[in-house]
């Protein structure tokens, strides 16, 4: 794991926002996640426009405003908008390494040990793209580590079947699709592991099906708001 953040951090420090990334273009051109980024650093509301009308625009916001705030909080104290805009790697560099000992997690809790849990984890570590997409500006990392998260979380609730743990899991998963929508791919997976605990505890069907409402209730509003938002206000 250390060697895994020194390679992320390492990468991150010799490479800019605009080297190997796709869609960020610049600040001038106001668009793609630069621009998205930059909005929310303006304006820190929604766009008033049709977000299909602008590159990247039509992503959810999470990460997106979080960048802008972070720009807000350095130029605040005297950074150029340039170099804060740069600095958004700080952010996504964060979400790289932090996935890193939730993943170790996820491995013990799916109960691996010795080379089976060494192996993946220095996959994670050590493969190029995941040290590439910690040094992106972009919406993709933090997404992970929410996926990451809600798996987790899920494998937790699985374990020991509990109102906490699967509100948790919905507020990843959900938050996971505020900062992506991609992160919807991991909802099979995890309904997989939903129903075969459903099935298994046969005297406790009730209060694991209240459960499941109580997953819904939190994960789709945090995961759907924005692409309903868009539905009905700029169809």
């Amino acid at each position: 794991i250390g060697l895994g953040v020194l390679l992320r951090v390492t990468y991150a420090v010799y490479t800019g926002v605009t080297t190997r990334q796709h869609d960020v273009y610049t600040i001038e051109q106001a668009k793609g996640h630069a621009g998205y980024i930059y909005w929310f650093f303006q304006n820190l509301r929604l766009p008033d426009f049709d977000p299909s009308s602008k590159s990247q625009f039509y992503h959810p916001p999470l990460h997106h405003f979080l960048a802008g705030l972070w720009m807000r909080l350095q130029v605040r104290f005297g950074t150029a908008e340039q170099q804060a805009l740069e600095n958004v790697q700080v952010l996504t560099e964060l979400y790289s390494c932090l996935c890193l000992p939730v993943f170790a997690k996820l491995l013990r809790k799916l109960r691996l040990s010795g080379p089976a849990l060494l192996l993946p984890l220095a996959v994670l570590c050590f493969t190029p793209e995941f040290a590439i997409m910690g040094g992106d500006i972009n919406n993709d990392m933090l997404m992970n580590l929410l996926v990451l998260c809600a798996f987790t979380a899920a494998v937790c609730w699985y374990e020991k079947p509990t109102f906490w743990r699967i509100g948790l899991t919905a507020l990843f998963m959900g938050l996971g699709m505020m900062a992506k929508l991609s992160a919807a791919l991991a909802a099979p997976a995890i309904a997989l592991l939903f129903l075969f605990r459903f099935f298994d505890r046969k005297k406790e069907r009730g209060t694991v099906f209240l459960q499941f409402v109580l997953f819904a209730a939190i994960c789709c509003p945090l995961g759907l708001w924005w692409p309903l938002y868009c539905k009905f206000r700029w169809d």
